[in-house]
């Protein structure tokens, strides 16, 4: 299974990402946390769909929410090649759940510590 990071379709995600938005599959969780940079993002103006926008969206049947555990806290204390916390716990949801990232951050892709879909 795959794991979705950012919810924000753009051309940076490749043809193997980008099929999970185009086609009818049901998508594993979205860690919380996304959804937090998601809203922090949109009042910085650095991304152009905020939460609100995006609400229905996430209430469809293709997306569920993967709540922030103390489980999830433990194994990013693990993840050490990804200076900013908010950043690693993206990563530790997906290593916590052995599951592949979707992202396309540089550093997220960058991290030993977790797979990324190429």
């Amino acid at each position: 299974m795959e794991w979705i990071d950012a919810i924000q379709v753009s051309a940076a995600l490749n043809a193997g990402a980008t099929h999970f938005f185009t086609n009818d599959v049901r998508l594993p969780d979205i860690p919380a946390i996304v959804l937090m940079e998601m809203l922090y993002l949109f009042e910085k103006s650095r991304i152009d769909v905020g939460l609100l926008q995006a609400e229905g969206l996430f209430k469809s049947r293709n997306y569920q929410f993967e709540p922030l555990s103390f489980d999830i806290l433990k194994t990013a204390v693990e993840i050490d090649d990804i200076p900013e916390l908010h950043d690693r716990l993206i990563p530790a949801t997906a290593k916590y759940l052995d599951l592949r990232l979707i992202t396309n951050d540089p550093e997220i892709r960058a991290s030993s510590h977790v797979a990324v879909l190429q």
